[in-house]
């Protein structure tokens, strides 16, 4: 079996992908190929265009790697890649087997459209082996309220910007009741009505009536650095991952999603 060298350029990434990404799983990719380099192996056709591995070539070249070992196969053969300076029972191999399936889990989006037009074109075998979401749903059922009419998936939203600049922090919420009800707390407080066990919980209820407006929220969210985009995502302010919100017990599927899903 001989390989052959290529430089990282050489190779053609697919133009019709049907995994768009996610920003988060993106980040992680790359920060994973720039503190342990390259991992697993990426496939290409006959044509040196990528079957698997878009994700992983693009973040390879970012990680500067240029050079490629080309493993001629008919897939009748395994191909392994073994790295010779890491072993799985260390900190560092533990965090590489990590990070390959924290990727792989935070970095899938399906194209929609990318999806229907395969399936029109017969590209995408009618059986869908793959459970992948080929057909549109007409509606996504949560807590019995119809969310989206055109959804394809409950895993993630995207969310774009519609202006220039971001929302101003009171345009995103308003907490007029919150400071009545602290007011009336303190003053209950300084005349002896309540003690300041009594106090603190009552503060803390109050916050429950903070008013949040969401597209500005959505908004400010798409104009924000990173790390404030993860804090708000771990808020619950901003949905992008649905099964994380369920995680976090924010979303109840019901049966008809999950009836769905397991089409």
């Amino acid at each position: 079996m001989n390989t052959e060298q290529k430089n990282i350029s050489d190779l053609i990434p697919d133009a019709k992908n049907l995994n768009i990404g996610k920003k988060k799983g993106q980040q992680l990719l790359n920060k994973s190929f720039k503190k342990y380099g390259a991992g697993r192996s990426i496939l290409l056709d006959k044509n040196s265009q990528i079957i698997a591995g878009n994700k992983s070539w693009e973040a390879a070249k970012q990680a500067g790697i240029e050079n490629v070992v080309v493993v001629p196969s008919d897939g009748k053969t395994l191909i392994a890649v073994q790295r010779t300076d890491i072993d799985i029972n260390t900190p560092e191999g533990r965090d590489l087997a990590l990070a390959d399936n924290a990727v792989a889990y935070f970095n899938l989006k399906w194209d929609k459209d990318q999806l229907n037009e395969f399936k029109d074109s017969g590209l995408l075998s009618a059986k869908n082996e793959w459970s992948l979401p080929i057909h549109v749903w007409d509606a996504i059922k949560v807590n019995d309220e119809y969310i989206s009419k055109y959804a394809i998936t409950t895993e993630s939203v995207h969310y774009t910007p519609s202006r220039l600049t971001p929302p101003t922090m009171s345009e995103m919420y308003d907490t007029g009741k919150v400071s009545e009800l602290l007011t009336n707390i303190e003053s209950a407080l300084k005349n002896g009505d309540i003690s300041e066990e009594e106090a603190f919980f009552l503060r803390a209820a109050a916050w429950r009536h903070a008013v949040f407006n969401f597209a500005n929220i959505a908004e400010y969210y798409t104009h924000a650095s990173s790390r404030m985009q993860e804090l708000m995502e771990e808020s619950v302010l901003i949905i992008i991952d649905f099964n994380d919100a369920i995680d976090r017990g924010l979303v109840k599927l019901t049966k008809d999603i999950l009836t769905n899903e397991t089409k």
